[in-house]
């Protein structure tokens, strides 16, 4: 999402918008609708995440995050468009595991990911 949003993540372009301002807010969400609805045109996405925290949560747990509330629902065809085959997992942070990509959906994989590291 960085890489496509590129120069409009740079506070000094005019189109950046204060923080906390409806309008930045509006254009990432839209942006990260855009980029959902664009690679879900394909049969595999790569989801690049940090690793579990403590509790197992890859994600902000918050429902309301760009992710959770709108590129999750568009990727997976719940809201009537066609869903990817498969999407994947990687966690370039951790050490050996940067080419290791594990099932995150239809079936999660996270126990055989701990179950390696």
């Amino acid at each position: 999402m960085t890489t496509v949003m590129g120069s409009l993540l740079d506070k000094s372009n005019p189109s950046y918008g204060k923080s906390g301002s409806n309008k930045r807010s509006n254009y990432m969400k839209g942006a990260s609708a855009l980029f959902a609805w664009y690679i879900s045109k394909g049969d595999k996405v790569i989801v690049l995440a940090l690793p579990p925290d403590e509790n197992g949560d890859r994600f902000n747990p918050s429902p309301y995050t760009n992710y959770r509330g709108i590129e999750e629902p568009i990727v997976k065809g719940q809201l009537g468009n066609r869903a990817v085959g498969e999407m994947l997992i990687l966690h370039p942070t951790v050490p050996g595991a940067d080419k290791f990509f594990y099932p995150l959906w239809p079936m999660d994989g996270q126990k055989a990911m701990k179950a390696i590291l």
